[in-house]
């Protein structure tokens, strides 16, 4: 996860055109699907703030796919938050006898 991190903070530090590969953009989808995976989601959700600060700084990007990625992210957070998904993460909290 800590690489995962590190990799979307180093935003923007290269020239960039539209056949980049951008490692950035990579993380970040990578961020995403850890995030919405509801086995992950006790794990990983002491990174969310993080998570979440990474993809609004992706906001203002001047390139297209990292702000495109940051916003499919912070769609995924935000459904996380959601009270919908909540339960799931309570769920898998509990001991299994509990469940």
């Amino acid at each position: 996860m800590t690489v995962l991190l590190s990799a979307c903070h180093s935003i923007e530090h290269t020239q960039v055109n539209e056949r980049t590969d951008m490692p950035q953009v990579h993380a970040m989808n990578i961020l995403k699907a850890l995030v919405m995976d509801a086995k992950l989601c006790i794990a990983t959700r002491s990174y969310l703030a993080e998570v979440t600060q990474i993809s609004v700084d992706g906001f203002t990007s001047s390139v297209w796919a990292i702000r495109n990625s940051a916003m499919q992210l912070f769609g995924k957070e935000i459904s996380y938050f959601d009270e919908v998904r909540e339960p799931c993460c309570w769920a898998l909290s509990l001991p299994f006898h509990v469940r």
